[in-house]
Parts: C-alpha cells; sequence; structure tokens
C-alpha cells in the first residue's frame, strides 16, 4: 500500500509532475485510487467523472511508464456522494494521455 505517491513523466527533457492517492497490490494485481472531495449530488458524479478523465489518463500513463499497469483501473472515489466510477486503461485512452503528455512544453504550458 503507498498513499499519495508522487510521479514525474519525462518525455523529450520534459517533466510532468503528480501524486497519485493511493496504490495497493491486491491479488496480484496493482489498483489505483483518487479521492474526490467535491460537494456534488448523485446525479452530478458522472458529469465530473468526465472531467476528471485527463487526470486519470496522465495518472495511468505515468503507471505504466514505470511498468505498473492497474488492471482494474483506476477508481475515482467521490467522498460526497459516496460513488465510485472506474477509469479502465484501455489503448485509446493511453495514447491520449502520451499526446497531451507531447503537447506539453518545457514551462509546463500546453502547445
Amino acid at each position: 500500500v503507498f498513499r499519495e505517491v508522487p510521479f514525474s513523466i519525462l518525455r523529450d527533457g520534459r517533466y510532468i509532475e503528480g501524486r497519485i492517492d493511493l496504490l495497493f497490490e491486491h491479488g496480484g494485481e496493482w489498483n489505483a485510487v483518487d479521492y474526490k472531495t467535491d460537494d456534488i449530488t448523485g446525479d452530478a458524479v458522472d458529469e465530473r467523472f468526465r472531467a476528471y478523465r485527463t487526470q486519470g489518463a496522465i495518472y495511468l500513463a505515468a503507471l505504466e511508464q514505470i511498468g505498473i499497469h492497474c488492471s482494474n483501473g483506476l477508481a475515482f472515489y467521490f467522498v460526497r456522494p459516496d460513488e465510485t466510477r472506474i477509469l479502465m486503461p484501455d489503448d485509446d485512452l493511453l495514447g491520449y494521455a502520451r499526446e497531451l503528455i507531447d503537447r506539453v512544453g518545457a514551462d509546463g504550458q500546453r502547445r
């Protein structure tokens, strides 16, 4: 079990850094959780989940880069209203993350 796992992605001499809330191994498989404390109702969870897709894609790509595949996906746990949504690390999502990473310039701004 690892909490607040820092990561850095090096791409073409540029770094993207972040922190994954929870990473743990269970039954030989890696799992990741990102806690969301947005004060939302159950009706807004799916919309917020879509808004966090980019963040989740980058987290999963960072883990893949160091050889950790979260076959169960990245769980976004919305504390209020106590609901979870799972982002699965398929080829399309990881490709999307790599494209985003490639577009970030040395100053951290998107190109």
